[in-house]
Protein backbone atom coordinates (compact mmCIF):
# COMPACT_ATOMS: atom_id res chain seq x y z
CA UNK A 1 0.00 0.00 0.00
CA UNK A 2 1.38 3.38 -0.96
CA UNK A 3 1.54 6.28 1.47
CA UNK A 4 -0.33 9.55 1.18
CA UNK A 5 2.90 11.15 0.02
CA UNK A 6 3.07 8.68 -2.84
CA UNK A 7 -0.56 9.33 -3.78
CA UNK A 8 0.10 13.03 -4.06
CA UNK A 9 3.53 12.53 -5.61
CA UNK A 10 5.39 14.66 -3.07
CA UNK A 11 8.34 14.12 -0.77
CA UNK A 12 7.90 13.54 2.97
CA UNK A 13 9.50 16.95 3.57
CA UNK A 14 7.08 18.75 1.23
CA UNK A 15 5.69 22.12 2.30
CA UNK A 16 1.98 23.01 2.36
CA UNK A 17 2.47 24.90 -0.89
CA UNK A 18 3.92 21.79 -2.56
CA UNK A 19 1.08 19.64 -1.23
CA UNK A 20 -1.59 22.06 -2.53
CA UNK A 21 0.08 22.27 -5.92
CA UNK A 22 0.34 18.48 -6.19
CA UNK A 23 -3.29 18.06 -5.08
CA UNK A 24 -4.59 20.48 -7.71
CA UNK A 25 -2.62 18.74 -10.43
CA UNK A 26 -3.78 15.25 -9.43
CA UNK A 27 -7.37 16.39 -8.82
CA UNK A 28 -7.59 17.63 -12.42
CA UNK A 29 -6.57 14.16 -13.60
CA UNK A 30 -8.60 12.02 -11.18
CA UNK A 31 -11.83 14.00 -10.72
CA UNK A 32 -14.82 11.79 -11.63
CA UNK A 33 -16.20 14.47 -14.00
CA UNK A 34 -12.98 14.39 -16.03
CA UNK A 35 -11.74 10.80 -15.60
CA UNK A 36 -14.05 8.22 -17.25
CA UNK A 37 -12.54 5.15 -15.49
CA UNK A 38 -14.89 3.19 -13.20
CA UNK A 39 -12.68 3.57 -10.15
CA UNK A 40 -12.19 7.34 -10.58
CA UNK A 41 -14.50 8.09 -7.63
CA UNK A 42 -12.47 5.83 -5.30
CA UNK A 43 -9.14 7.25 -6.45
CA UNK A 44 -10.39 10.79 -6.01
CA UNK A 45 -11.66 10.01 -2.48
CA UNK A 46 -8.27 8.57 -1.58
CA UNK A 47 -6.56 11.66 -3.02
CA UNK A 48 -8.87 13.92 -1.02
CA UNK A 49 -8.17 11.97 2.20
CA UNK A 50 -4.44 12.21 1.58
CA UNK A 51 -4.68 15.94 0.94
CA UNK A 52 -6.80 16.60 4.06
CA UNK A 53 -4.43 14.57 6.21
CA UNK A 54 -1.23 16.17 4.96
CA UNK A 55 -2.46 19.76 4.85
CA UNK A 56 -3.56 19.72 8.53
CA UNK A 57 -0.49 19.95 10.78
CA UNK A 58 -1.91 17.80 13.60
CA UNK A 59 -3.19 15.07 11.29
CA UNK A 60 0.09 15.08 9.37
CA UNK A 61 2.09 14.76 12.60
CA UNK A 62 0.08 11.69 13.70
CA UNK A 63 0.20 10.22 10.18
CA UNK A 64 3.98 10.67 10.00
CA UNK A 65 4.41 8.96 13.36
CA UNK A 66 2.22 6.09 12.25
CA UNK A 67 3.98 5.86 8.91
CA UNK A 68 7.39 6.02 10.57
CA UNK A 69 6.56 3.28 13.09
CA UNK A 70 5.17 0.98 10.40
CA UNK A 71 8.23 1.77 8.27
CA UNK A 72 10.50 0.84 11.18
CA UNK A 73 8.58 -2.41 11.67
CA UNK A 74 8.91 -3.25 7.96
CA UNK A 75 12.59 -2.31 8.10
CA UNK A 76 13.14 -4.53 11.15
CA UNK A 77 11.34 -7.40 9.43
CA UNK A 78 13.39 -6.84 6.29
CA UNK A 79 16.64 -6.73 8.29
CA UNK A 80 15.75 -9.92 10.13
CA UNK A 81 14.94 -11.78 6.91
CA UNK A 82 17.90 -10.24 5.12
CA UNK A 83 20.26 -11.51 7.81
CA UNK A 84 18.75 -14.97 7.49
CA UNK A 85 19.08 -14.98 3.70
CA UNK A 86 22.54 -13.46 3.82
CA UNK A 87 23.60 -16.17 6.23
CA UNK A 88 22.12 -18.91 4.06
CA UNK A 89 23.73 -17.42 0.93
CA UNK A 90 27.01 -17.07 2.80
CA UNK A 91 26.83 -20.69 3.96
CA UNK A 92 26.09 -21.80 0.41
CA UNK A 93 28.98 -19.70 -0.89
CA UNK A 94 31.31 -21.21 1.74
CA UNK A 95 30.22 -24.70 0.75
CA UNK A 96 30.89 -23.96 -2.93
CA UNK A 97 34.31 -22.48 -2.08
CA UNK A 98 35.26 -25.55 -0.03
CA UNK A 99 34.19 -27.86 -2.84
CA UNK A 100 36.14 -25.80 -5.36
CA UNK A 101 39.27 -25.81 -3.19
CA UNK A 102 38.96 -29.55 -2.63
CA UNK A 103 38.61 -30.11 -6.37
CA UNK A 104 41.62 -27.90 -7.13
CA UNK A 105 43.67 -29.67 -4.44
CA UNK A 106 42.69 -33.03 -5.94
CA UNK A 107 43.80 -31.87 -9.40
CA UNK A 108 47.12 -30.58 -8.04
CA UNK A 109 47.72 -33.82 -6.17
CA UNK A 110 46.98 -35.89 -9.29
CA UNK A 111 49.38 -33.71 -11.29
CA UNK A 112 52.01 -34.10 -8.57
CA UNK A 113 51.62 -37.88 -8.64
CA UNK A 114 52.04 -37.92 -12.44
CA UNK A 115 55.17 -35.76 -12.22
CA UNK A 116 56.61 -37.91 -9.43
CA UNK A 117 55.98 -41.07 -11.45
CA UNK A 118 57.68 -39.49 -14.46
CA UNK A 119 60.62 -38.42 -12.25
CA UNK A 120 60.95 -41.90 -10.76
CA UNK A 121 61.16 -43.43 -14.22
CA UNK A 122 63.79 -40.94 -15.43
CA UNK A 123 67.56 -41.47 -15.39
CA UNK A 124 68.04 -38.67 -12.85
CA UNK A 125 66.13 -40.41 -10.07
CA UNK A 126 68.95 -42.46 -8.50
CA UNK A 127 71.64 -39.75 -8.67
CA UNK A 128 69.28 -37.25 -7.00
CA UNK A 129 68.21 -39.86 -4.46
CA UNK A 130 71.85 -40.41 -3.49
CA UNK A 131 72.45 -36.64 -3.46
CA UNK A 132 69.51 -36.18 -1.11
CA UNK A 133 70.99 -38.54 1.48
CA UNK A 134 74.47 -37.09 1.02
CA UNK A 135 73.12 -33.57 1.60
CA UNK A 136 71.21 -34.78 4.64
CA UNK A 137 74.26 -36.35 6.24
CA UNK A 138 76.45 -33.36 5.32
CA UNK A 139 74.02 -30.82 6.82
CA UNK A 140 73.60 -32.74 10.05
CA UNK A 141 77.35 -33.20 10.36
CA UNK A 142 77.97 -29.53 9.62
CA UNK A 143 75.47 -28.40 12.28
CA UNK A 144 76.84 -30.83 14.86
CA UNK A 145 80.43 -29.81 14.02
CA UNK A 146 79.64 -26.12 14.52
CA UNK A 147 78.03 -26.91 17.87
CA UNK A 148 80.95 -29.15 18.89
CA UNK A 149 83.56 -26.50 18.00
CA UNK A 150 81.63 -23.85 19.92
CA UNK A 151 81.28 -26.15 22.91
CA UNK A 152 85.01 -26.96 22.83
CA UNK A 153 85.99 -23.26 22.65
CA UNK A 154 83.68 -22.38 25.52
CA UNK A 155 85.00 -25.26 27.60
CA UNK A 156 88.71 -24.67 26.87
CA UNK A 157 88.97 -20.87 26.79
CA UNK A 158 86.32 -19.42 29.06
CA UNK A 159 82.61 -19.64 29.75
CA UNK A 160 82.08 -15.99 28.71
CA UNK A 161 82.84 -16.99 25.11
CA UNK A 162 79.27 -18.25 25.00
CA UNK A 163 78.18 -14.65 24.33
CA UNK A 164 80.67 -14.27 21.50
CA UNK A 165 79.81 -17.65 19.99
CA UNK A 166 76.02 -17.47 20.52
CA UNK A 167 75.34 -16.60 16.84
CA UNK A 168 77.25 -19.71 15.78
CA UNK A 169 75.47 -21.86 18.35
CA UNK A 170 72.07 -20.58 17.21
CA UNK A 171 73.11 -21.07 13.59
CA UNK A 172 74.12 -24.68 14.23
CA UNK A 173 70.86 -25.47 16.01
CA UNK A 174 68.85 -23.76 13.28
CA UNK A 175 70.81 -25.63 10.60
CA UNK A 176 70.03 -28.99 12.23
CA UNK A 177 66.34 -28.12 12.61
CA UNK A 178 65.99 -26.86 9.02
CA UNK A 179 67.74 -29.93 7.69
CA UNK A 180 65.00 -32.14 9.09
CA UNK A 181 62.29 -29.87 7.69
CA UNK A 182 63.63 -29.68 4.13
CA UNK A 183 64.35 -33.42 4.16
CA UNK A 184 60.70 -34.15 4.96
CA UNK A 185 59.49 -31.89 2.16
CA UNK A 186 62.02 -33.25 -0.36
CA UNK A 187 61.33 -36.88 0.57
CA UNK A 188 57.82 -36.74 -0.89
CA UNK A 189 59.33 -36.50 -4.38
CA UNK A 190 61.15 -39.82 -3.94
Amino acid sequence: MSSYYDLLGVDTLATEKDIRKAYRFKAKLLHPDVNPSPDAQLKFQMLLTAYETLIDKNKRYYYDNKLHSSYEQRQNDYNRYAKYYQQSYYNEWQKIQKERKAYEAKLKHEEFLKNRLRFRSSALYYPFYALLYFALVFCYLFGVTVLAICGYLIYEIHFTFIFLLSPFICGGIYFIKCTGDWYKSAKRYF
